[in-house]
C-alpha cells in the first residue's frame, strides 16, 4: 500500500512539474500543436471527417504562413498550426490520399497496430477501447517533447480522461452514441458484456472540453442519451471538398474510358460499404419489383469491402445472393479486378462493384439518374452530400441526416419510408423524370442540389465553422 501511495504521488508531481514546463513552452511557441487521435484511419465517413479537420486546420497554418511572408512581417499574436494525426492502423492501400506520406499533405503517426482487432471474431468494442488507451499513452508520453494545445478525438471516449493529463482542451466528436449502436442485447452474455462499456461511455463522455455532433439528428439523440451532461453538444456539420469533386469531374473523360453507360432507361446508383445496417437489400427488392412492373433500369451496387471484415464478406454474399435468386443478370467487379480497362455489362440488370477508387465514385455518381440512399436512422451520411455536389438528386430514407441534407422539400430528392414499395415508388418517379421529352425537372433537381451542398457542405464552410468553435 506504501509503495502504491509513493507511486501515485511521484506520477501526480511529476506531471505537475511537465505542466509547469509545458505552459511556459507554450507562452513562448508560435506553433499551435493540435493532435488528432482515430482509431483505425481507413475510408469511412468518420474517417473522411477527421481528414477534412485535420486539413482545413492545415490549411489554415498554410495560408497565414503565405499571408506573412507576402506582407514580410507577423504579428506577436499570429499563430501557426501543427498537425499530427495518432492512429493505430493505417493501411496505405485502404486510405484517402492526403494521409499517405508521398502527398506531403498531413503527418500520420501509427502505434498499435500488433494489438488485436478481434478476439476470435468478436470483442471488437473492447478491443477498439484498448488501443485507443494505449494509443492515447502515446500521445500522453509524447506531449512532453510536444506540447499540444488541442487534442481532437472522436469515436470512442474511453481515452478522454488520459488524454486530459496533457493539459490540453480536448474536442470529443461524437458521430453517434456507442451504446444505440449495439442492438442485440438478447442473451445475458451480452448484456453483461456491454454494461461496463456503455457505463464507460456516459462517464467518459463527459470529461471532454467541448462536444460536437454531426447532425442535429444526432444532438438530440445525444441529448436523450447522456441527459446528465448538462450542455449542449455543438453542431458541426461534415463536408465534401466541392472544388475536389469537380476537379475530379472535369477529368472524367481521362480515366475509365472503356466504361459506357446504359442509356434509354434510368441508372440508380447505391454507394455503401458492404454491411447489414446499410440496408441495401431494399434497394434490390425495389429493383425486382421495378422489372416485374415491365419496366427498366439498372441498378449499381458499389461500395467499401474489406476482405478482413467478416461483416463485408457475408453481406455482399447475401446481397449477391439475392440478385441470383431473383434470376436478375448480374455483374460482380472484384476489388482485384478494378482497372483502368473496366467495362460495365449494359445488358445486366444489377452491377456489383467492390472499393471503387475516388475517380470511378464520382465517374458512377454523375452518370446515375438518381443515387439511393436505404440506411435508416443514418447519423449524417456523407454520400448524399457527395451526390448532391455533383448534381445528382437523392433517394433516402426520411429519418436521421438526409431530412437535414437532402429535406423533405423535393427540391433536392425523395425522401421516403424504409420499405421496398416506397422505394419502388421513388424508382418510378426518377422513371418518369428521365423519360420528360427535355428532362426538364431532372435538370432543375441537379442544379438545387448542387448549390444547397455548396452553401452548406462545402470545405469553405465546415473550416469557417470549425475554426469559431
Amino acid at each position: 500500500f506504501i509503495n502504491s501511495f509513493i507511486f501515485l504521488i511521484s506520477f501526480v508531481l511529476t506531471f505537475y512539474l511537465i505542466q509547469k514546463i509545458r505552459i511556459k513552452t507554450i507562452k513562448k511557441s508560435k506553433k499551435v500543436e493540435i493532435a488528432f487521435i482515430h482509431l483505425d484511419l481507413g475510408v469511412g465517413g468518420a474517417e473522411r471527417l477527421v481528414v477534412d479537420a485535420a486539413s482545413a486546420i492545415q490549411s489554415q497554418s498554410q495560408s497565414q504562413s503565405q499571408s506573412q511572408s507576402t506582407t514580410k512581417r507577423s504579428n506577436d499574436n499570429d499563430k501557426s498550426y501543427e498537425v499530427t494525426i495518432f492512429t493505430t492502423h493505417h493501411d496505405h492501400n485502404h486510405c484517402f490520399p492526403e494521409t499517405l506520406p508521398q502527398n506531403n499533405s498531413l503527418k500520420v503517426k501509427v502505434y498499435g497496430d500488433f494489438l488485436p482487432r478481434y478476439i476470435f471474431g468478436s470483442c471488437q468494442a473492447i478491443c477498439g477501447i484498448i488501443r485507443m488507451i494505449y494509443l492515447s499513452f502515446i500521445i500522453l508520453l509524447n506531449s512532453i517533447v510536444t506540447p499540444y494545445q488541442v487534442i481532437f478525438c472522436d469515436g470512442i471516449s474511453a481515452s478522454i480522461p488520459i488524454l486530459r493529463l496533457s493539459g490540453a482542451k480536448i474536442l470529443f466528436y461524437c458521430h453517434f452514441p456507442d451504446l444505440l449502436l449495439t442492438t442485440t442485447r438478447k442473451s445475458l452474455l451480452k448484456r453483461i458484456y456491454r454494461w461496463p462499456l456503455d457505463k464507460i461511455e456516459e462517464l467518459t463522455t463527459n470529461c471532454a472540453h467541448k462536444i460536437l455532433v454531426n447532425s442535429l439528428f444526432t444532438q438530440n439523440i445525444f441529448a436523450q442519451t447522456f441527459n446528465f451532461i448538462g450542455t449542449k453538444p455543438q453542431i458541426l456539420y461534415p463536408c465534401v471538398d466541392v472544388e475536389y469533386l469537380k476537379n475530379l469531374q472535369d477529368k472524367c473523360q481521362h480515366f475509365f474510358k472503356k466504361i459506357q453507360f446504359i442509356k434509354n432507361q434510368p441508372i440508380f446508383l447505391s454507394l455503401n460499404r458492404f454491411d447489414s445496417k446499410k440496408n441495401i437489400e431494399i434497394a434490390i427488392d425495389a429493383l425486382i419489383r421495378f422489372n416485374e412492373s415491365g419496366k427498366l433500369c439498372q441498378l449499381i451496387v458499389a461500395g467499401g469491402y474489406d476482405p478482413n471484415e467478416p461483416e463485408n464478406k457475408r453481406y455482399f454474399n447475401l446481397l449477391s445472393k439475392k440478385a441470383i435468386d431473383a434470376k436478375l443478370k448480374i455483374q460482380m467487379i472484384k476489388k482485384q479486378d478494378l482497372t483502368n480497362d473496366i467495362e460495365l455489362d449494359q445488358q445486366s440488370n444489377i452491377i456489383f462493384i467492390q472499393s471503387p477508387t475516388e475517380q470511378l465514385k464520382v465517374k458512377l455518381i454523375i452518370n446515375s439518374t438518381a443515387l439511393v440512399y436505404t440506411p435508416t436512422a443514418e447519423h449524417f451520411g456523407i454520400v448524399p452530400v457527395e451526390s448532391m455536389a455533383l448534381g445528382t438528386p437523392v433517394i433516402a430514407v426520411n429519418n436521421g441526416g438526409p431530412i437535414e441534407s437532402v429535406t423533405t422539400t423535393g427540391k433536392y430528392g425523395i425522401l421516403c419510408d424504409a420499405t421496398n414499395q416506397s422505394f419502388y415508388e421513388a424508382f418510378n418517379h426518377f422513371y418518369n423524370l428521365y423519360n420528360e421529352p427535355k428532362q426538364i425537372k431532372l435538370k432543375q433537381l441537379s442544379e438545387n442540389a448542387k448549390q444547397r451542398a455548396n452553401e452548406l457542405f462545402s470545405k469553405i464552410a465546415f473550416k469557417n465553422n470549425l475554426l469559431n468553435i
